[in-house]
């Protein structure tokens, strides 16, 4: 996802609450987070801050405020004090040590690391998902609305493959 991605936001709203009350918390799904920087100056800043929130094990509290009040895409609204405001509201968050660990090298690589995935992976547009078994290769799923009906028919159909069903009394008896 890129950050300021206005179809990213509307994943976030309409379908990522349903996954993680259902999939996440319950311990049947793991999701990932990769942020990309594609559209603009805004998303570069506002992923570095997002790698910052990472360090502090903080990234979805970010990335869930930011969507929540994202501007328009390109218009320099990913300023230091909108940003700060975003931080300050995150609980136990070390702001300052966020905004520090921003401006590291570690916090460009950890997009320029995830920009290269993308490329590996042949993602060139956001929002994208890939999706899979923790033990097998991940595939491009490309739902047809961002809403979390297909997200979780085709999370139900992995589960289904991976649901280790006990055989019945009678074919154990075969």
């Amino acid at each position: 996802a890129d950050l300021q991605c206005p179809y990213c936001d509307a994943y976030s709203v309409q379908a990522l609450p349903t996954l993680v009350q259902e999939y996440v918390r319950p311990g049947k799904l793991q999701l990932q987070f990769e942020n990309l920087s594609f559209i603009g100056p805004d998303s570069v800043a506002a992923g570095r801050v997002a790698a910052a929130t990472a360090v502090q094990d903080k990234l979805w509290n970010f990335v869930d405020l930011l969507y929540l009040n994202q501007g328009r895409e390109n218009t320099g609204y990913v300023t230091s004090s909108y940003l700060e405001r975003l931080l300050r509201a995150i609980p136990q968050l070390d702001v300052p040590a966020a905004l520090s660990t921003s401006r590291t090298p570690s916090a460009n690589a950890a997009l320029a690391q995830a920009n290269q995935v993308a490329s590996q992976d042949g993602i060139n547009a956001t929002p994208s998902f890939l999706i899979g078994t923790a033990s097998g290769p991940l595939h491009q799923f490309q739902p047809p609305s961002l809403t979390a009906a297909p997200f979780k028919a085709a999370i139900d159909r992995l589960l289904g493959c991976l649901l280790y069903t006990s055989p019945s009394p009678r074919d154990r008896q075969k």
